[in-house]
């Protein structure tokens, strides 16, 4: 399989950051290896670990997560329903402020906003790529939910 692979660990590497620099760098998730992306500690596990194991920072919930996940696939189910691509990136264009809001309460960091940012601005700039980028980045986004872990 081709695509981006998962860098090497780095003692104090930021995985967000740098998965955010990559994205932009190679236009959209839909260039990466989806079992880089996907896999147990692959991009999806070490970002979720990164954003909800801080200490005295912001940590990402679940509940919050979630609810990102659900706007995303909406636009995912719409897209899937007709192919119009104008309509979706307007759901699209909506969860800009939504992720900013979450920010703001202090309920989401901002790397994981930049990272969100990074995967809308991707499918709402290329349409080229548009149909495998909305895939792997819901694909990506399930795995996000998938790896929080419950609150206690």
């Amino acid at each position: 399989m081709g695509g981006v692979n998962m860098p090497n660990e780095q003692k104090g590497e930021q995985i967000t950051k740098k998965l955010t620099h990559e994205i932009k760098e190679n236009n959209g998730l839909c260039n990466f290896d989806l079992y880089e992306l996907l896999k147990p500690n692959g991009y999806a596990q070490q970002v979720i670990k990164e954003n909800t194991q801080k200490r005295d920072e912001i940590k990402l919930t679940r509940v919050q997560l979630r609810k990102l996940f659900y706007e995303f696939k909406y636009a995912y189910d719409v897209y899937k329903k007709n192919k119009e691509k104008e309509k979706v990136k307007i759901i699209l264009y909506k969860l800009y402020p939504l992720v900013q809001y979450q920010v703001n309460r202090k309920l989401m960091g901002e790397d994981f906003k930049n990272l969100i940012w990074a995967i809308l601005d991707t499918l709402v700039n290329n349409d080229k790529d548009f149909d495998k980028n909305l895939e792997i980045s819901f694909e990506f986004l399930k795995a996000l939910v998938a790896y929080i872990p419950k609150e206690h």
